[in-house]
């Protein structure tokens, strides 16, 4: 374990506790608050319980920004809120921060993917490999819902019969109440959404691509054509390309991440993105009319130069 901050050290006794056999390294800018946790805090280092601990005093956060570098996926990075709030160094705050957040996601979306890749497998879906002849060398209309979606609805409508859409699936029903009906529209979303259900009966009648982790339910919903994808980075997704020669696919952060790299593995002649704003345009967060939009508080973004 690697953690940055030290406090009064409770958070070091817990873990500790918890692992007792695990190399704990703490790294911790000011003397100060070593000394005061020495008097006042929970730990005692000349105690068993603390024979992997190491106590990294790093005033100018050197080492601590190294160490960040070479974090592997067998370390578990730990942030004492407090003292990260207390960091100096806007970048050495920004880098931890990403990390925290980035890992964060990664473990809240774990514990949903191996019982949604469980359910998707055993569905005996298609796989999407057998789409490629339908994009390949076709122009390509990926259709997110950030804001400015709603200013190219009618720019869509004009190019309909050229193109192929392809919708994030959160966006689909948005794009058939304003008179498109996308081709195809793909989910990635492990996170199971409680009680869902299809509300507009019109999106049965789209072929849906998933994710082989994406959540479930919303793929049993579907009541249509399912095509499965197969994604890098997921070992029994990886396992499954490999022994039926599939294709793997990109995922990234974002659903878009992973119609934009199918599309080019597809080889379109052209891909155009619709809605992929990427901002906060208009100081909201999704066009209106679809789930999660929101408006942008300023209080609570950073910006990005």
């Amino acid at each position: 374990y690697v953690v940055y901050g030290f406090g009064l050290g409770y958070h070091i006794q817990a873990l500790a506790l918890m692992c007792p056999e695990a190399k704990i390294v703490v790294y911790e800018r000011s003397e100060a608050v070593l000394e005061f946790a020495n008097e006042y805090g929970a730990i005692d280092t000349s105690l068993p319980l603390y024979k992997n601990l190491e106590i990294i005093l790093d005033p100018e956060y050197e080492q601590v920004r190294e160490r960040i570098k070479s974090i592997t996926a067998g370390t578990v990075l730990l942030v004492h809120y407090p003292s990260l709030k207390n960091i100096d160094d806007d970048m050495v705050r920004r880098k931890i921060e990403e990390y925290f957040v980035s890992i964060s996601s990664i473990k809240n979306q774990r514990k949903y993917l191996d019982a949604n890749f469980r359910k998707n497998i055993a569905r005996g879906d298609d796989n999407v490999d057998t789409l490629l002849p339908e994009f390949e060398n076709k122009s390509v209309v990926m259709v997110a819902r950030g804001p400015s979606l709603a200013d190219d609805i009618e720019g869509i409508k004009r190019i309909r019969d050229e193109v192929i859409i392809v919708a994030v699936y959160s966006v689909a029903e948005y794009l058939i109440e304003n008179g498109i009906t996308p081709d195809y529209m793909v989910v990635s979303d492990a996170q199971t959404c409680i009680n869902y259900e299809v509300k507009n009966e019109a999106l049965h009648d789209i072929p849906l691509i998933y994710v082989s982790t994406a959540a479930a339910n919303v793929v049993e919903s579907h009541k249509g054509t399912h095509y499965i994808m197969l994604q890098e980075g997921y070992n029994y997704a990886e396992d499954v390309a490999a022994t039926d020669n599939h294709m793997l696919f990109s995922t990234g952060g974002s659903v878009a991440t992973v119609i934009i790299d199918m599309c080019i593995r597809f080889l379109c002649s052209k891909l155009t993105c619709v809605g992929l704003d990427l901002a906060f345009t208009g100081d909201t967060s999704h066009v209106e009319g679809t789930r999660g939009r929101d408006v942008k508080n300023e209080e609570h973004e950073r910006m990005v130069q």
